[in-house]
């Protein structure tokens, strides 16, 4: 009788079908060991508890015979092991913080952004007038070996001074505001809004804070300076900085004032990147208000260092010798006396560069100047630049002299 021989052949197909059939084995879930962190009063103040502290997450809730349990995961891996719960009690209003044993065992992230202690090292900077990125991170090496970034710092700077003076989008709000400092004070240091102006239908406005003070030294000169600087502004519009001189040639500010009439259009500048210091409005009039508080708080005689507004020119040698030194160059120059006016001599002195004067120089400037004549910018600037005439005092008074517009000190000389 044959014998037959059967084979039995498994292929790689039936072995992974089998597996796929065979029922998995399930991971051991892991039990975490409890202990109780501390108790609160209500659920309100454990939330807070954990939002302060800034690791953990909301992951799920679910009841319990004991109450309703909150559960919280790491907030940097969720399969960490070290995790929160809060346990709502059924029978009270007390809630209960736990804390797994087990501790974080992931790999510790890289920290994003700035640091709580730095943050409050930055705000105290603030707070002692230290307000430029770059003196406060010359300050943060001093106590600290790493620091933020210019990016990370100038991000905190706007949005912590966009919490304390939020912006203001309408002209309602900053009328609102213009009006709540427009009331005159008693004091001649607190400052207030001297004059305000809005017009709803152009959308245009304008502003001027000054002081008692500081408008009191404004009536002692005949003359006054506006300037805008393109480095403060506030959306686009330069601030105008109002200052006056004194008989010692020193200038005095005394007022700032905003208008979107002083907007700038020239494209050249906003490409340069001149509009550095952009203020949201709350904080911007809290600027102009501090700023000039400042100002008139110097000028307040009961300082030990305060400045003092000129009324009559200090005379130091050097300006004596130099005065001697120029007579002595024998200068170009003309004089004339008027007859309408008694003890006063008019000197024309050639600006620097040009050519000594001559008769015609001194009549077109005085006819130019008396009619003024000027039909273009052009002309007055020639005219303006080409002399400077003297109003020269020959009595005592001759500290009272001027040099064309603007009041010089003069020293006499024989």
């Amino acid at each position: 009788m044959a014998c037959s021989q059967v084979f039995n052949w498994t292929s790689d197909a039936d072995s992974s079908l089998s597996e796929e059939n065979s029922p998995k084995s399930k991971k051991p879930r892991r039990r975490c060991e409890w202990s109780v962190l501390r108790q609160f009063e209500n659920k309100k103040e454990a939330e807070a508890y954990l939002k302060e502290e800034g690791q953990w997450i909301y992951h799920c809730k679910y009841s319990t015979e004991e109450g309703v349990t909150m559960k919280y995961n790491c907030r940097s891996s969720s399969a960490c092991s070290a995790k929160r719960r809060l346990i709502l009690k059924a029978v009270s209003s007390i809630v209960e913080l736990h804390a797994t044993i087990e501790q974080h065992d992931h790999a510790l992230k890289k920290q994003k952004g700035i640091s709580q202690n730095m943050k409050d090292e930055i705000v105290k900077l603030l707070e002692r007038g230290i307000t430029k990125p770059k003196m406060i991170l010359t300050e943060l090496r001093k106590i600290n070996e790493t620091n933020p970034t210019t990016t990370q710092l100038k991000n905190f700077l706007a949005y912590y001074r966009s919490q304390i003076h939020p912006p203001i989008v309408s002209l309602g709000a900053l009328q609102a505001l213009a009006e709540n400092h427009s009331q005159i004070p008693s004091t001649l240091d607190q400052p207030f809004v001297v004059h305000s102006m809005f017009n709803y239908e152009d959308k245009s406005f304008g502003i001027l804070v000054s002081t008692l003070r500081l408008l009191t030294i404004t009536q002692m000169t005949r003359l006054i300076h506006t300037d805008a600087t393109y480095k403060l502004n506030w959306e686009g519009f330069p601030v105008l900085v109002v200052r006056v001189s004194d008989k010692n040639r020193t200038f005095h500010p005394t007022a700032i004032a905003v208008t979107v009439g002083e907007t700038s259009t020239n494209a050249w500048i906003k490409q340069q990147g001149t509009f550095r210091a952009r203020l949201p409005m709350g904080e911007f009039i809290s600027f102009m208000l501090s700023q000039t508080k400042d100002w008139s708080e110097q000028r307040d005689p009961i300082h030990e260092n305060h400045k003092t507004f000129a009324k009559v020119p200090i005379i130091s040698l050097r300006l004596e010798t130099d005065a001697f030194n120029w007579n002595k160059s024998k200068p170009s120059t003309r004089y004339k006396t008027p007859e309408d006016e008694l003890n006063i001599r008019h000197y024309f002195v050639a600006a620097s560069g040009q050519p000594p004067l001559k008769e015609d120089d001194v009549k077109k400037y005085l006819r130019m100047n008396t009619n003024k004549s000027w039909r273009t910018f052009d002309s007055y600037l020639a005219s303006t630049t080409r002399l400077w005439m003297v109003k020269f005092h020959t009595n005592q008074m001759w500290t009272n002299s001027t040099c064309g517009l603007i009041p010089h000190v003069l020293v006499p000389f024989t």
